[in-house]
């Protein structure tokens, strides 16, 4: 009677290590294996980006692919030694993402310009990852192992270039969730007119005594506001946010899920208006001009370390607060 006992609590002990073995296996697999890969990368010390002649457009360009950026940017009022990674993707991220999702993570994609990209800052400041490292740390989720933020901004891009970006680079990701920054340069400033117009006239070759005075101002872009003046001259401000509605209407459309549009709260009236307008055809796309004005910023006016911080909490309290993904307890 005791030796068959003890043959039937083996079998019991050889049980329960297996369901140890293939549930630790599993749990190893969901959370290592298919985890973001940190990136190999390059020192690069000329132009971090690259026009795209298949992109249909001229001047189109992206970050290189695999790169690393070490620069002082004393003459943006940065005055320290910047480390900036852009991953096999050429986003600007610490990490490689792979394409097919698992469905336990919650995928998020940020798109913008500078503000979005994270310039004059080390990449883990940017307020995508810092927000990725927020949802991580503090959201707890039995149906969710992993939130991934995933940065696609890049400085100088309006809504036709974030459009192309999204579907060049954004689609292939399947997100959750998408989030646009905006400011009203997305909508004054059209970045392929404005470069087409500026291979036609140079402010450094046209008005080197104007670009200098406004340098001796204090201004760090002299070229830009001497070409953006000269350049309202014959475009006027109404077609040129009409154009750029038009875009980001067709944008929201590739998107086609839950979307955040957030700027900040002295939004100009007249684009806010318009943006409302487009976004309440889309029940799934919510628009916040909420971000104080003043935010932290560094000397060009760009978001500070701390600027990127704010931006992550905000989106984080948006986030949680709605009903953005289905979290079951732990």
């Amino acid at each position: 009677m005791f030796r068959p006992m003890i043959f039937v609590w083996w079998i019991f002990i050889l049980i329960e290590c297996g369901c140890i073995c293939v549930l630790g296996y599993r749990y190893y697999d969901r959370r290592f294996v298919h985890t973001p890969k940190k990136i190999h990368v390059l020192p690069v010390e000329k132009d971090y980006t690259q026009i795209l002649q298949d992109s249909g457009l001229q001047f189109y360009d992206e970050p290189k692919a695999n790169i690393q950026i070490h620069e002082n940017f004393a003459k943006f009022g940065v005055d320290e030694m910047i480390t900036q990674t852009f991953n096999a993707d050429g986003l600007h991220e610490r990490f490689d993402y792979s394409t097919q999702k698992s469905p336990d993570v919650f995928r998020i994609i940020s798109l913008g310009d500078s503000f979005t990209q994270g310039v004059y800052l080390n990449t883990e400041q940017n307020y995508s990852e810092v927000l990725e490292d927020m949802l991580n740390a503090h959201v707890q989720c039995a149906n969710k192992m992993r939130f991934e933020v995933i940065n696609l901004g890049v400085s100088g891009y309006d809504m036709q270039y974030n459009l192309i970006r999204y579907q060049r680079k954004g689609m292939k990701y399947t997100p959750d969730l998408v989030l646009l920054w905006t400011n009203d340069n997305d909508f004054l400033v059209p970045s392929e007119s404005l470069r087409v117009f500026n291979s036609q006239w140079e402010p450094q070759v046209q008005e080197p005594v104007l670009v200098e005075k406004y340098r001796s101002l204090g201004d760090f872009y002299p070229e830009q506001t001497v070409l953006f003046n000269k350049f309202y001259e014959t475009h006027p401000r109404e077609a040129l946010i009409v154009q750029e509605m038009e875009y980001l209407q067709e944008l929201l459309k590739r998107i086609a899920r839950p979307t955040i549009i957030f700027t900040l709260a002295s939004f100009p009236e007249d684009i806010r208006l318009k943006i409302e307008s487009v976004v309440s055809k889309y029940p799934s796309v919510h628009f916040y001009p909420e971000i104080p004005d003043n935010f932290p910023q560094l000397p060009d006016q760009h978001p500070s370390a701390t600027g990127h911080t704010i931006f992550a909490e905000f989106l984080f309290n948006k986030i949680t607060t709605s009903a953005y993904f289905s979290c079951k307890g732990i």
